[in-house]
């Protein structure tokens, strides 16, 4: 069970534990987006992520961008917004077949999440678990050179290459002070003094605590209820990042009148995460230009001489060189340093069921989801790891998703003969809105962006508008629940493509036979079941970037600030 193994999300679990499927986490920090690949690569230039459908629900693959990194942290999960403890069963579609009646969205597989009913007599639940986890393979493990040894290796390789002087002097080498603003020095011997173990200042024990409480029950024939709550908190293994999850989910099922069944599904999560520097360089660049460091700098470019507190003032705790993005505690300090992300989500489905009174075998369904995922970023740095003046990025991201679908299923089943037919529509709309501010020259000490001196970049915009569009039917036959045939066919619209190549058609085929029903197996006890499928379909790729087909001018680059962009006063001509 995915719930046994105490992960922040969900996606992450699945590793290992389904055929066809390779699940790859971005990173080990609390909520770290995972990619999952089904049958391998599906495409050179367009996503190759799954389409997720969650009680019905498509969920879009805009939304992993809402965890803005513009601190060179690890992207957060939108699955680490859903509590792994309230799902019933997860199903993987792989072939043609299982995936065509997705049509455009369907090459890279799908996997369909449903959540927990009520079932029995009324029960309630409470779970505590905890736990602490460290590093498979420690840095040390790898052995960096310690100052001795590193000075050893350096200066013969100056003295190989007959530099003068063969010595290695870190303030003369420009390895210290060589920031702008930095006024550091380090002489050869304070350096060979020195013996620090960087990672031992920027790593801990990880921790986790997870609550999970629930209520259920179930209304024999007229319905059911499923109530719970979460509540997760992870410390990671780089320190000062966490996460902490609160979510409530309620599912609802019931009977309005004979023949009319309802559902309704609701959940609510709230996400905080802090993160720190995890990927890139750590000294300062770009407009941020922040001393970051992070976990990459301190495995690659700080050396063990290069001292946390300066020598130049013992006694005295005066941070050593906090400018360089090589004083990883100074980067670390979350007096001096604040990359905070907050998430809130609210999944919803209503849904409506209605068996014709006179031919109960044919069902009509209405379905409604709406999607709301709001994030919001906030990356600031003190004068202390920055140069001047404190800066601050303030961003928000809106996403909505809402979705409808209307079709009908006909059942039969006549002697040895089983026949199902569905034919229905399907109707999304995507829309996004950002708002972010980016300034210096802060004023006051409250980490946050507030009436910044120096604007530097700011927006308001709606944007990722996407409308969807699809019709589908289905025909499954069996014959003695063994002998089986399927065809399926969907055409499908989207606004992502020019209007020449908006619409599409996939059709699919298949027969199968579950060989392991027939009498001459009965006496193989080693095989319990053995299926034989062939397939044939068509799926695609809709996962395309709005407006790549549209010339835009880019929102990045502040006029004139750059030699590679258009420079202040010049005139464009076509």
């Amino acid at each position: 069970k995915l719930s046994t193994l105490n992960v922040s999300n969900f996606d992450a679990a699945m590793q290992g534990r389904a055929t066809g499927v390779q699940v790859t986490s971005a990173a080990g920090t609390p909520g770290a987006i995972s990619r999952i690949m089904i049958r391998g690569t599906n495409s050179i230039s367009q996503s190759t992520e799954p389409l997720w459908v969650i009680d019905g629900m498509i969920i879009g693959s805009s939304v992993e961008n809402l965890a803005d990194i513009q601190g060179g942290a690890n992207e957060i999960s939108p699955m680490a917004l859903i509590n792994p403890n309230d799902i019933e069963s997860i199903e993987i579609l792989k072939d043609a077949t299982a995936t065509s009646i997705y049509g455009n969205r369907g090459s890279n597989g799908v996997i369909i999440v449903t959540t927990k009913t009520g079932k029995d007599q009324a029960k309630a639940s409470i779970s505590i678990a905890t736990g602490v986890s460290e590093l498979s393979r420690h840095p040390d493990d790898i052995g960096f050179a310690g100052t001795r040894e590193w000075f050893q290796l350096v200066e013969t390789a100056r003295e190989n290459s007959n530099f003068t002087p063969a010595q290695f002097h870190p303030t003369a080498q420009n390895v210290v002070g060589a920031q702008p603003g930095s006024n550091a020095t380090l002489s050869r011997e304070q350096a060979l003094a020195t013996e620090i173990n960087w990672m031992d200042q920027i790593l801990q024990t990880a921790s986790f605590i997870d609550v999970n409480t629930s209520v259920s029950r179930d209304f024999d024939e007229k319905g059911s209820l499923y109530v719970s709550g979460n509540f997760r908190n992870d410390e990671g293994i780089l320190k000062f990042t966490d996460l902490r999850r609160y979510a409530g989910r309620a599912n609802l099922n019931f009977e309005i009148v004979e023949g009319l069944n309802s559902e309704a599904r609701f959940s609510l999560s709230y996400l905080n995460s802090n993160r720190r520097k995890s990927q890139g360089p750590g000294e300062p660049c770009c407009n941020q230009y922040i001393a970051s460091g992070g976990f990459n700098q301190a495995a690659v470019n700080t050396y063990s001489w290069l001292p946390v507190y300066d020598p130049n003032y013992p006694g005295q705790q005066v941070l050593f060189d906090p400018l360089s993005g090589n004083n990883h505690v100074a980067s670390f300090d979350p007096d001096n340093f604040r990359d905070n992300n907050r998430q809130l989500r609210i999944l919803t489905g209503l849904a409506l069921e209605y068996a014709l009174p006179a031919l109960r075998e044919l069902k009509i369904r209405g379905e409604f989801s709406l999607d709301i995922h709001q994030s919001h970023n906030i990356l600031w740095a003190n004068t202390v790891i920055r140069e001047n003046s404190a800066y601050a990025f303030d961003d928000n991201q809106n996403h909505r998703n809402l979705l409808y679908n209307l079709y009908t299923t006909y059942q039969k089943k006549i002697n040895r003969h089983g026949l199902e037919v569905v034919l229905g529509m399907e109707s999304q709309e995507e829309t996004e809105r950002r708002t972010f501010l980016e300034g210096q020259g802060l004023n006051g000490s409250a980490q946050e962006i507030g009436v910044p001196a120096e604007p530097l970049r700011l927006g308001s915009f709606w944007g990722g508008e996407i409308y969807r569009r699809g019709f589908f039917g289905r025909i499954n036959y069996k014959f003695d629940d063994k002998y089986l045939l399927a065809a399926s066919f969907r055409r499908d619209g989207t606004s992502v493509f020019t209007e020449e190549n908006r619409w599409a058609s996939f059709p699919s085929v298949s027969a199968g036979w579950i060989v392991s029903d027939e009498p001459f197996m009965n006496n193989i006890p080693a095989i319990d079941f053995l299926k034989l499928r062939s397939s044939w379909g068509k799926t695609g790729n809709a996962q395309t970037p709005v407006g790549i087909t549209v010339d835009a001018f880019t929102g990045w680059g502040r006029y004139g600030s750059r030699a590679d962009d258009v420079g202040s006063g010049d005139l464009l001509v076509n």
